[in-house]
């Protein structure tokens, strides 16, 4: 990929969007990671959720969804012998990341619809304001995961097992920030667990079998 004209203009969008995605909410960021260990209700969560900013957190996703088509298609290349195929490679970026892109968007309405049901509206915008920050520092440390292992010569699985790594690592903050935010008992760890792996890792899966057989489908297709 490192040769690639087309994944290097992406990745070079990618970190100069970021960029400006982090400079605008640098200040949200830091008060948001440097509070990770404090248990007390914040105030204000209204103006707090506001300096995240819709567009900025728009933005995020976008390079989220472009940084996942490309990983997967770092895999798909290797494992499904796309380069027999006459299909550009931008086509089949371009199939990935509006997937992937969808799947964000399915993915935080079933969040916000599951805390509505289970929980108070307090709850809610404190677990809003922490998943957006979340949701940046995970397109941060993603692309610089995948832009270093393109230009270090790593190969497709280390690549992704890498990648498996940093987001199970960061999904471990979000296990931490709910068991705080939603005030689970001991006896609730169970109930937290599936209420993680319900959002969290099987819609992942989900998305992982989907990308699969999509990509196993226009392989047999062309």
């Amino acid at each position: 990929l490192q040769n690639d004209s087309i994944v290097g203009c992406l990745l070079l969008f990618c970190v100069i969007t970021l960029s400006v995605v982090i400079s605008r909410t640098r200040v949200f960021l830091q008060t948001q990671w440097q509070n990770f260990l404090n248990t007390k209700r914040s105030e204000n969560l209204s103006d707090i959720q506001k300096t995240a900013g819709v567009d900025n957190m728009l933005w995020a996703y976008i390079i989220l969804s472009v940084s996942g088509s490309i990983l997967y298609f770092s895999y798909a290349q290797s494992h499904f012998n796309l380069f027999i195929l006459h299909i550009p490679q931008h086509l089949w970026l371009g199939i990935y990341a509006p997937i992937i892109a969808l799947f964000l968007c399915i993915q935080r309405i079933l969040i916000h619809f599951t805390n509505w049901i289970f929980f108070d509206k307090t709850s809610r915008q404190e677990w809003s304001i922490f998943y957006n920050s979340h949701i940046i520092l995970n397109t941060i440390v993603l692309l610089a995961t995948l832009i270093v292992s393109i230009y270090s010569d790593f190969t497709a699985t280390t690549m992704l097992n890498l990648s498996i790594l940093v987001v199970f690592l960061l999904k471990i903050t979000l296990l931490y920030k709910a068991y705080t935010i939603f005030s689970f008992k001991i006896y609730g760890i169970m109930h937290l667990l599936s209420y993680l792996c319900a959002l969290e890792i099987i819609p992942l899966l989900a998305l992982w079998v989907l990308l699969n057989g999509i990509t196993d489908s226009l392989t047999q297709i062309f």
